[in-house]
């Protein structure tokens, strides 16, 4: 076997995945995909915003294997507080129950953030959106194309506008989250 093909595992390997994927620019295609949170850490932009960046892994379809890296700013603001409320309901941090006539989110006992929830399975809608940046070393601008979520963009497993998306075996998700990169998981030993 020659060293091109020594690596490869080609079982299981859908043709028809692969050529999607390439379609894409090897970004995950976009649309809605079977993903599970597959990591989080703590950020800060220059401006002195602190965040969590969520890291999602593609479990089927043309994207399998594919993730994408999705920030939520910590702000004050109410449509960001909302997207942060609905990325923590969705993926297990706070669930809903009944208060009288309403309802009302309270969070899940032992849950105290993202890092908590490593490995839980949701759908995910991606855009494609082009990047602007100046190059530190030759000071010309840049532009490349990259993958992110829309702006409500998880849901949970039984959305019905994910109703004809792929799915990944049970138990994937946790997979995802076992094999990501070491230092993924926030010790929160700093503080």
């Amino acid at each position: 076997m020659s060293a091109l093909l020594k690596d490869l595992e080609l079982t299981g390997v859908d043709p028809d995945a692969v050529e999607a994927s390439m379609a894409s620019g090897g970004l995950v295609p976009e649309g809605i995909h079977h993903a599970a949170l597959s990591g989080c850490r703590e950020v800060q932009a220059n401006s002195g915003s602190e965040g969590r960046e969520l890291t999602f892994k593609v479990l089927a379809g043309p994207g399998a294997g594919l993730e994408v890296k999705e920030t939520l700013w910590i702000s004050a603001d109410p449509k960001a507080k909302s997207r942060r409320i609905l990325f923590m309901h969705k993926l297990g941090l706070l669930r809903k129950v009944a208060a009288g006539d309403r309802n009302q989110y309270v969070p899940v006992e032992g849950r105290h953030d993202f890092t908590d929830c490593l490995g839980a399975e949701c759908l995910i809608d991606v855009r494609h959106v082009e990047d602007t940046w100046t190059d530190k070393k030759s000071g010309k601008e840049r532009k490349a194309n990259k993958a992110e979520l829309t702006f409500g963009g998880v849901m949970g497993l039984d959305d019905p506008r994910g109703k004809d998306v792929p799915r990944g075996k049970p138990g994937a998700g946790k997979a995802a989250a076992a094999a990501a990169p070491a230092g993924q998981k926030d010790d929160f030993g700093d503080l």
